[in-house]
């Protein structure tokens, strides 16, 4: 299911609020864990993100994707 919000104002205003909760969240949880997990035999189970790489992602959140026939015409 694809959330889609057109208001490019209340997305970025709705992005920014998840990234301010989220991200410190995240990094605490990386610096308190980070040596524990990735010790494991399942750390990419568990880190699957740097912050930077969650943070890009949380950049597209909301954005209106393209079913995937229409990307390949538009892209071409």
């Amino acid at each position: 299911m694809n959330w889609a919000i057109p208001d490019k104002e209340l997305r970025d205003n709705l992005i920014l609020a998840v990234a301010e909760v989220l991200l410190p969240a995240y990094r605490s949880f990386l610096k308190r864990f980070g040596p524990l997990v990735e010790n494991s035999h399942h750390a990419s189970k568990y880190m699957k993100y740097t912050p930077e790489a969650l943070e890009q992602t949380l950049g597209n959140l909301f954005a209106k994707k393209l079913p995937q026939k229409a990307q390949t015409l538009w892209i071409s």
